[in-house]
Parts: C-alpha cells; sequence; structure tokens
C-alpha cells in the first residue's frame, strides 16, 4: 500500500504483468494499484502478500529472482492461502547503481502452464527484459 516505495523499487518504464489482471505499465501505473478499491479492501481486512525466498541469478547489470508468492487473507477462523503463484522479478542496475524492477511477471498456479513455465526459466537472466 506504498506507493512512495513502489516508485523508489521500479523503473521508470518498469512493468507489472499480473497473468488474468493485466499489465501496468509504467512506474505511475504501478503506483496506481496501491489505490485500487480492491488492494485496500484486502489490506483492511488484515491479507497482505508473503513471497517464498526467491531464487536469483545475476548476469553483469541484469539479475532475475524467481519463486512463489501467495495472497494470505483473514477470516474468522484465522488464516488462509486465498492465491498461490508463480513470480518472477527482472531487474537492471541502473545509471546510480541502483537495482530497480524492470518487470515483474506473475501466473496464479492453478494448472496454467505458463506458470510451470515460469518457474522453469530460474536460471535464465539471458531473455530477462528483453521481452
Amino acid at each position: 500500500g506504498n506507493a512512495d516505495v513502489l516508485g523508489r523499487i521500479y523503473a521508470e518504464d518498469g512493468v507489472y504483468a499480473v497473468g488474468e489482471v493485466g499489465r501496468f505499465e509504467g512506474r505511475t501505473a504501478v503506483q496506481s494499484l496501491t489505490t485500487m478499491p480492491q488492494v485496500a479492501e484486502l489490506m483492511a481486512a488484515g491479507a497482505g502478500h508473503v513471497a517464498t525466498v526467491p531464487y536469483v541469478a545475476i548476469d553483469g547489470d541484469r539479475a532475475v529472482a524467481t519463486g512463489h508468492g501467495m495472497v494470505v487473507i483473514r477470516a474468522d477462523d484465522g488464516f488462509s492461502v486465498s492465491r498461490l503463484s508463480a513470480m518472477r522479478y527482472e531487474l537492471e542496475r541502473q545509471a546510480d547503481g541502483e537495482w530497480r524492477i524492470a518487470l515483474r511477471t506473475i501466473h496464479l498456479l492453478d494448472g496454467n502452464p505458463s506458470a510451470r513455465a515460469l518457474l522453469g526459466r530460474l536460471t535464465d537472466v539471458s531473455e530477462a527484459v528483453a521481452a
């Protein structure tokens, strides 16, 4: 829910691609996620994103971090996972030396072959940010 932080970690032309939801292209579009009513409702209800420790591969000024992410929601009887996804962050080192997200891709793990394919590119930095 913090647009300022998103602005600092995404490249100016960074993209957040959420399989079934769509693409948010550019830092401003990514930051707009923090004001979406659905996101605000989830946060107010006690939900959060939880990520596994990613596998990171670095090649010069490019890197990829691949892993799983889930949305955990609060209910009367505790917490449960409402979504489980394959996640891939493609990062580029900027002129100032900082790493920023150029592309974040998420595919729901619901039997969709694109999610398995995303996880299968674990060490593939060569195609990172080229797409």
